[in-house]
């Protein structure tokens, strides 16, 4: 199946989203660790991770020519 244009420039951008979104989100929780010690990290890790692996599919569903 290809995509159109507009399918792959929506892919860029949701992949760039989620890939910052998961880095902002392990900066905030290293941020924590550090000055807080919060008892969230574990959480907070395992929701970042996921974002930036999501953002990684979007990316690399993206330059796929085919599924």
């Amino acid at each position: 199946m290809q995509f159109s244009d507009t399918t792959k420039l929506i892919f860029l951008a949701l992949g760039a989203f989620f890939l910052s979104l998961g880095a902002a989100v392990l900066l905030f929780s290293v941020i924590e660790a550090v000055f807080f010690e919060l008892h969230g990290i574990g959480l907070i890790l395992s929701l970042s991770l996921v974002n930036v692996l999501v953002g990684a599919f979007l990316l690399l569903l993206r330059s796929r020519k085919s599924i």
